[in-house]
């Protein structure tokens, strides 16, 4: 947790504390939505300030398209304000000690700044006449947060979500045995370094030629960048580039791993059977709710703060297509226990969606989770994605 991220809103609801409780109260009541319905609102220790609300209602909240994103302003400018300025001083003077500490840095904040850039690239943060701040963190920022220019929006937004985890995928985990950490170096070694080529391949495939161009000059474009640096002091480039592209880009792959490790062998196409749910953890308040990730495939578009009351409002359907639940870990977290095996973990903190007299056993928990992460065959994918080499149509904005 960033030192200056703090928890606690005017109702307790920084994060989904709440949330086990709220699931009670609901399976004790019936198939109603609840009825107080909740919402999380990352904040910061400069909401505290005495000034702090007449800056909020006079500048912040008239930038923005949605007043809830507000924190998105302060912790980009305090990235900026920070991250940038300790990059400069490692590349005017570089010593080690600086080049640790701002590595640390850049790895406390890096869940946060991929989560706005996540949340960026699917809702527009700024009204228009404050469109040019949506480029501060794809563009501005990216190279010194492990990002590379264009590639996570491209890859994301019109490559995952079109694919949907499917074999065209170019992160699918649907080949790999979830629970190998053989698989999974493949896995993250074919990402980290062959991205650059295979992404923009996907697009010309497609006809796409323009986000292939975009892809591929924007990969060039930032290790071009990076080499330039590094011609004149590699070792800060190597701290404050290098290191969090690998850094960054290994979280993203892991997570992404924990996110679509338990895949239903009968149905993969089923968004609930094919992604993990983490709730009640602190990575939830770090990363505006991306341990909801079901519900975010179920509704790319919806706003990060209306996840708890979603996955609340559809209890009853989590719980019949048994989607995975996890209480008390990130994906970080679920890809450790994978990569240890350890189901009776794994099965202790899953959480029932159901009704309480039709609680699984532990050994039953442990024979649904094993049964998600194996791979599939060739001649399985070609049953459940019969057309998966067509190309498909691109995902809407």
């Amino acid at each position: 947790m960033a030192p200056w991220a703090v928890e606690g809103t005017p109702t307790d609801d920084a994060q989904d504390w709440f949330i086990l409780e709220e699931m009670a109260a609901k399976k004790a009541a019936g198939p109603r939505p609840s009825d107080r319905p909740r919402e999380i609102v990352k904040r910061s220790l400069l909401e505290y300030l005495p000034f702090y609300p007449a800056v909020a209602r006079t500048v912040l909240r008239p930038m923005l398209v949605d007043a809830r994103n507000e924190t998105f302003v302060l912790y980009t400018l305090l990235m900026a304000a920070t991250v940038l300025p300790s990059a400069a001083w490692l590349f005017a003077s570089f010593a080690w000690w600086h080049g640790a500490v701002h590595v640390v840095l850049v790895t406390q904040l890096a869940a946060t700044y991929v989560a706005i850039l996540h949340n960026s690239c699917h809702r527009a943060t700024y009204a228009k006449p404050f469109a040019y701040m949506e480029y501060l963190i794809p563009y501005v920022l990216a190279p010194f947060m492990g990002q590379t220019w264009n590639t996570y929006y491209y890859h994301h937004v019109k490559h995952h979500h079109v694919e949907d985890n499917g074999p065209n995928d170019l992160s699918s985990t649907l080949r790999y045995r979830r629970d190998s950490f053989a698989d999974f170096v493949v896995y993250f070694l074919r990402f980290l370094l062959l991205t650059w080529l295979e992404l923009p391949l996907y697009f010309v495939k497609r006809r796409e030629y323009d986000r292939a161009a975009l892809t591929f000059g924007g990969e060039l474009g930032t290790m071009g960048l990076m080499a330039l640096a590094a011609s004149y002091n590699g070792a800060a480039v190597a701290c404050f580039f290098l290191l969090p592209l690998i850094i960054v880009r290994f979280g993203m792959m892991s997570g992404n791993w924990g996110q679509h490790a338990f895949i239903a062998q009968d149905d993969p196409q089923n968004n609930y059977k094919s992604s993990t749910v983490c709730i009640r953890h602190d990575y939830n308040r770090q990363a505006y709710n991306d341990g909801y990730h079901t519900s975010h495939h179920l509704n790319p578009r919806r706003h990060w703060a209306d996840h708890t009351n979603y996955f609340l409002s559809e209890l009853d359907a989590f719980y019949s297509h048994q989607t995975i639940v996890f209480r008390d870990v990130d994906f970080m977290g679920v890809w450790i226990m994978l990569m240890l095996r350890q189901y009776n973990r794994m099965a202790e903190l899953f959480v029932h969606c159901g009704p309480e007299h039709e609680r699984p056993s532990k050994a039953q928990i442990i024979a649904l989770i094993k049964s998600r992460v194996q791979p599939f065959s060739e001649a399985q994918i070609r049953k459940h994605y019969p057309n998966y080499d067509i190309a498909k149509s691109v995902a809407d904005d």
